[in-house]
């Protein structure tokens, strides 16, 4: 955890929460007990599901756009790959810069009951510097966002 923004990790689903109070804690690690993500994962007004650590940042912002569309709490149930060579190489360019310019990769999400969504997520660079630890130089901060999608139900 964080001492100004409680995080966890729950296990074995690989589910990162953060800025967690007492009441999300307890739901999240709850609903890791029966092998689900934390009820506030599918609600769109709340950040606290930060992505399933097998993802890449875009997979991430990818799964969690799907799980709030489908309303789907089953770790299991999406399945989340890039559609084009570019998706995984675009996560790894924006990690060695320190302004990103808009980049957009392509994903498709599937679900187990076999409806799919084609996705486009877009790497950007906030507006607003932000201190990555305690004490550190704000600096600039990477957003994955899904900026179109196409829904077949």
């Amino acid at each position: 955890g964080h001492r100004f923004a409680p995080t966890a990790v729950t296990l074995p689903l690989g589910a990162s929460y953060g800025r967690l109070d007492g009441p999300a804690a307890v739901a999240a690690l709850d609903a890791a007990g029966r092998g689900l993500l934390s009820p506030a994962a599918l609600d769109p007004t709340v950040t606290t599901l930060r992505g399933l650590a097998h993802l890449s940042p875009a997979g991430q912002a990818a799964d969690a756009y799907a799980r709030v569309l489908w309303q789907e709490p089953m770790a299991g149930a999406l399945r989340v790959i890039p559609l084009d060579i570019h998706s995984d190489e675009v996560t790894a360019a924006a990690d060695g810069l320190a302004e990103v310019d808009p980049v957009d990769s392509h994903w498709v999400a599937t679900h187990a009951d076999g409806r799919q969504a084609e996705l486009v997520v877009r790497v950007e660079t906030s507006p607003t510097d932000l201190a990555q630890s305690c004490g550190g130089a704000p600096e600039p901060v990477r957003i994955w966002r899904v900026a179109e999608a196409d829904s077949r139900s």
